[in-house]
């Protein structure tokens, strides 16, 4: 039967050596589901005994819906026992997930699937495809220190909240997503146990823009999060590697500027009402470091 998983953690990391062939670190699993600024997420876990077979976890993501702020759930991290798959074991363990995030006062799920899970959520979950997104790329480029605005690289303990406050002025979306606020940031990148670097352009003591990423994740960089005046910025991430990004519509010509350009690959988002009230429509956006992976 499904069971929370709220105290043992060695069962779930055990099961995903299993499944993935790589063991995921214990602190990183502790920062993302209980540390984040919108409350504990959840790892739900089916057992053969002392033996975990099953695994679907959950996170809470602050967005703005149609102008509300609200909770919204993210399934993420799913993996079954090479020899208990076949059995329903996800399907079981995500039904439960949304119940208790429903309960919670979630209206809605979003989530970011992989090949594998994708067509469950679809076919036999009642999710549908709310969102896609083009992948850009930056071949490797050379950093540059050009432009007007002053360069930071913002670390743990910085007072960010005094910088960036609610948004980065000019920035404020009119597309329904996550909350990038003062308290995300921090908590995503700042005080992360990955290795995030977050640059700040400042005017003087003003933030004008802030870019969160990841200079290795496999064989690319990746662009986290792009927020406010970021075209130096983006001249100022150069790498040895390729750089990926989902790329706001209101910043390509600044990414297309720095180097950036679309590519065939696709970013698909799903979503689900999880509770009577709840609503999908408008439009939505994106980025990388809104998923959990990146």
């Amino acid at each position: 039967m499904p069971v929370p998983e709220r105290e043992t953690r060695e069962s779930v990391l055990d099961l995903l050596e299993r499944v993935w062939g790589e063991r995921p670190d214990r602190r990183e699993l502790e920062w993302w589901f209980d540390e984040s600024p919108a409350g504990p997420g959840l790892l739900t876990v089916e057992r053969d005994g002392e033996r975990a077979v099953g695994l679907a976890s959950l996170s809470y993501l602050r967005c703005r819906v149609a102008g509300r702020d609200q909770l919204v759930a993210m399934p993420l991290q799913v993996a079954t026992d090479p020899a208990a798959r076949g059995k329903g074991i996800f399907g079981r363990l995500e039904r439960a997930n949304e119940k208790e995030a429903a309960a919670r006062g979630c209206e809605l799920g979003i989530t970011f699937p992989n090949d594998a899970s994708r067509p469950i959520f679809l076919e036999r979950l009642g999710w549908h495809e709310l969102w896609r997104g083009r992948i850009w790329v930056r071949p490797p480029a050379v950093r540059s220190r050009r432009g007007a605005l002053r360069i930071e690289a913002l670390t743990e303990g910085q007072a960010l909240g005094h910088v960036y406050s609610r948004h980065v002025p000019g920035t404020v979306p009119q597309a329904n997503g996550q909350l990038a606020d003062a308290d995300f940031l921090e908590w995503r990148y700042l005080r992360s146990p990955r290795a995030y670097r977050v640059l700040g352009a400042f005017d003087g003591e003003r933030l004008e823009g802030l870019i969160a990423w990841r200079p290795s994740r496999g064989r690319v960089a990746v662009v986290c999060h792009a927020l406010g005046e970021v075209a130096q910025l983006l001249r100022s991430t150069g790498s040895a590697r390729p750089t990926i990004a989902l790329v706001p519509r209101q910043q390509r010509g600044a990414f297309l500027a720095a180097g950036f350009l679309p590519t065939p690959k696709p970013i698909r988002v799903l979503g689900k009402k999880l509770r009577p009230e709840g609503s999908l429509d408008g439009p939505w956006q994106f980025q990388l470091g809104d998923f959990d992976v990146f």
